[in-house]
């Protein structure tokens, strides 16, 4: 759900202030990487997969939160 929420706020962020938010330590092409990699992984650790899911879920989330701040930081100045 983190995933979907942080490109949720990137567009909600757009609606508002009419530019597109990419900001945040793990964007979109971050995560297809880390996906590839833990994919590609499981070939040599079987739970590389796991981990990777595990991995993705939390920098989505911190991620989340610093889209979250910039948009509330960007809103209160107007």
């Amino acid at each position: 759900i983190f995933i979907l929420l942080v490109s949720y706020m990137g567009t909600q962020f757009q609606a508002i202030t009419q530019r597109r938010l990419y900001g945040g330590i793990f964007g979109r092409a971050d995560r297809s990487l880390a996906l590839f990699i833990f994919g590609i992984g499981t070939l040599v650790f079987e739970q590389s997969l796991y981990y990777g899911t595990v991995f993705i879920l939390v920098l989505s989330a911190f991620t989340f939160l610093q889209r979250f701040y910039i948009s509330y930081r960007e809103i209160k100045k107007d």
